[in-house]
């Protein structure tokens, strides 16, 4: 089960970590690694609009299976533009960083401004218990402290939580959609949830009521393989790693690592997992563009190594067996 963190830093230590990291800030800024990338945004989001054209004519070319997993994968890619418009790393201007992410969240069917508020909640308080939002999981809990506050249906699924996760994941686009509808009608953000409206009828209401039958199924594993992808992204990033008991206090530095964990850097899964597989680097420097990542990742790295923090990364083939071991390891104590 995950690690709690229940003495804070020492001031001596959070000094010690505040200095060092204004030096690796400077050292980032003399290699220049946050200088804008808009070429390499541009064909990224000329890429995914192809993408969903090619999904949208396999659907009604009657391939409805093949146009799932297509329409799937850059549905989630549409969501990564969002994410780095959100952290301003396409543009210097904040304007068309905003703009940028609420076009990737009108594409992937989301709601910009409820996952802008909560994300960077997680940001401020990343795997803070009673402070990060990311931490509030229906049914899992990756600690027993977090276990125990569970009531009634989830309290009785705990002992079975490993074998349902994977389960959950499947149709957690759905749950999230929902959620972010709900927000922007309660909140009157009228264009946003004329958008997202309009994206979800095009994707699952038009293809039901063309094609019937294949659209329903179409629908379905749609939903599935956008839910597996979509949590596969997020989950190998901060489950089952340290989270901190209230009140706990560690420097940024220390925080951010910590509770962080990487993928290894590989040009397939960069784009992949859209550059979220450098969690650690993303959470020091979210305004980072996606290309310049990795060679951030260079620098990052060997700092940790030098000052003692341990720089944790998984293979994306390790993360369900990760996961399952840490939920059943809580699972064990119901």
């Amino acid at each position: 089960m995950a690690i709690r963190i229940t003495k804070s830093s020492s001031i001596e230590n959070q000094l010690k970590f505040a200095k060092a990291f204004v030096e690796l800030k400077k050292q980032m800024a003399e290699e220049k690694i946050l200088d804008r990338s808009y070429g390499w945004y541009v064909l990224h989001i000329v890429l995914n609009f192809l993408g969903l054209v090619v999904g949208a004519f396999c659907l009604y070319s009657g391939l409805w299976f093949l146009a799932s997993i297509i329409v799937a994968f850059f549905v989630v890619q549409w969501g990564g533009i969002m994410h780095d418009g959100g952290h301003l790393a396409i543009a210097k201007s904040k304007k068309w960083n905003l703009f940028c992410g609420k076009l990737g969240g009108g594409f992937a069917s989301l709601g910009f401004s409820e996952w802008y508020s909560s994300h960077n909640n997680h940001h401020t308080h990343v795997n803070e218990e009673e402070e990060d939002t990311d931490l509030m999981i229906p049914v899992l809990s990756y600690t027993m402290d977090r276990a125990k506050t569970k009531t009634g249906l989830e309290k009785k699924l705990l002992p079975y939580q490993h074998f349902l996760y994977l389960f959950l994941f499947s149709f957690g686009s759905v749950a999230i959609r929902v959620k972010h509808a709900k927000y922007l009608f309660n909140q009157k953000l009228w264009l946003e949830f004329l958008i997202s409206i309009t994206s979800n009828f095009f994707w699952v209401v038009l293809p039901i009521l063309i094609l019937g039958l294949p659209g329903l199924a179409f629908v379905f594993f749609n939903q599935f393989f956008t839910g597996q992808y979509m949590m596969h992204i997020f989950a190998p990033n901060h489950k089952g790693m340290p989270e901190l008991a209230t009140g706990v206090k560690l420097s940024f530095l220390e925080q951010q690592v910590v509770t962080a964990r990487n993928l290894p850097p590989h040009w397939l899964i960069d784009y992949v997992y859209m550059g979220l597989n450098y969690q650690i680097e993303h959470h020091l420097f979210p305004h980072c563009p996606r290309e310049n990542q990795p060679r951030l990742a260079k620098l990052v790295k060997p700092f940790c190594e030098r000052m003692g923090l341990e720089y944790s990364v998984i293979g994306p083939w390790e993360v369900d067996i990760t996961l399952f071991k840490e939920l059943r390891a809580v699972a064990r104590q119901f």
